[in-house]
């Protein structure tokens, strides 16, 4: 075997628990194990550890339960919950048994802008339209009102997700039409193949899961077009309405390690994400403007600006077991994800001049994409 910290040892603990107190925990207590140790020995006691807590048994509610627990035996009892405490997972190793009949409550424990490395859930937007401006009866249309941008997402641990459709800005003319509002984004799913691969085959992501995906911030709006201009000119579009200002949190993460996983008649585990930031009220700036003339110009109004869209629902949280032995007496799991936020409605075209046409509206924004919905993944890692 390579010397260490060159050889497998050391690669399977950069693998699980990359960077951190963990990591360097468990170096030293391979550098202090026996010569002549073979490395799948030592890979077992970094599985599921020494048992340095010895025989936790839980008898009544505990909050702030995180980080990692290196057990004997862990037991929750019934009637009896465990919480985390904020931004912060629960890693339970033991090396001979965990047997769960308690509840977990972890519902919005991620909160947005946490900066986390790898997150299990999707982050996606949705985009509004803003109104097209106001055209001349007899005289060229106004514009078109801006485009909404698509909504966005990208998420780790092998998240897909599919992006919101930005609103199209209402077409100029007499009266000038509104904006469409936008649509919303879906929210991610969960791809099984990346499931497998990487949770299951590969368990050192777990190194850099840091917890599960907080909700995106709502997207603006978009300009109001502006209105026909004729003569003694046109108003301009209004301004774009924001979004929601925080998604929801996330719902925790939990991970079990253990050669032997009981989960009794009473077990629960909750983690659900919370609901999104709706869009703000309409405010004046995002009317469109008047068209300047006093009367004699006709130019047309300036379209209203679009609504701002509702932020993400925070993703639900999720449930990862690695074990060699698994009995479930019927374990209930609720880990939906969080609503999105409201959307935020357009503000009002801007009055013609003469027989210049009012702008149109600006289209609404779009409600906020849900959270993804979190998963329970029970994996084989060992035999029993």
């Amino acid at each position: 075997m390579l010397p260490f910290p060159f050889g497998p040892v050391n690669r399977a603990i950069a693998s699980f628990f990359g960077l951190g107190d963990a990591a360097d925990a468990m170096r030293a207590l391979a550098q202090a194990g026996a010569a002549g140790t073979q490395a799948n020995d030592r890979l077992t006691d970094i599985l599921f550890g020494l048992g340095g807590l010895g025989d936790v048994h839980l008898t009544s509610n505990t909050v702030g339960f995180s980080g990692l627990k290196d057990c004997e035996t862990f037991t929750i009892d019934r009637g009896v919950s465990v919480s985390p405490a904020t931004n912060q997972l629960l890693f339970i190793r033991a090396r001979r048994s965990i047997t769960w009949n308690g509840t977990w409550l972890a519902d919005g424990v991620f909160q947005p802008n946490t900066g986390n490395l790898i997150t299990l859930g999707s982050p996606a937007q949705s985009g509004s339209g803003g109104g097209g401006g106001g055209g001349n009866s007899g005289a060229q249309p106004g514009n078109q009102g801006n485009q909404g941008n698509d909504g966005f997402g990208n998420g780790g641990g092998g998240v897909g997700y599919l992006p919101g459709t930005g609103g199209i800005g209402g077409k100029g003319g007499n009266g000038g039409l509104a904006g469409d509002p936008g649509t919303a984004g879906a929210p991610g799913a969960i791809d099984p193949f990346q499931q497998n691969t990487i949770l299951s085959e590969f368990p050192g992501v777990l190194a850099a899961m840091s917890g599960c995906q907080p909700g995106q911030q709502g997207q603006q709006g978009q300009q109001g077009g502006r209105g026909a201009d004729v003569g003694g000119g046109a108003g301009n579009g209004g301004n774009q309405g924001q979004g929601g200002q925080n998604g929801g949190a996330a719902g925790g993460l939990l991970i079990l390690a253990t050669p032997s996983l009981i989960l009794g008649p009473f077990a629960s585990f909750q983690a659900q994400g919370l609901d999104g930031d709706p869009a703000p009220l309409p405010n004046p700036s995002m009317d469109g403007q008047p068209a300047p003339g006093g009367g004699t110009g006709n130019g047309g109004g300036g379209g209203g600006g679009s609504g701002g869209s509702g932020a993400q629902g925070g993703s639900g949280g999720s449930v990862l077991a690695y074990y060699a032995t698994f009995a479930d007496g019927g374990a209930v799991f609720l880990l939906t994800g969080g609503n999105g936020g409201a959307w935020g409605a357009g503000g009002a075209g801007g009055a013609g001049d003469g027989v210049g046409t009012t702008g149109g509206a600006g289209g609404a924004g779009a409600r906020g994409p849900a959270g993804a919905l979190g998963f329970f993944w029970p994996k084989k890692i060992i035999t029993a």
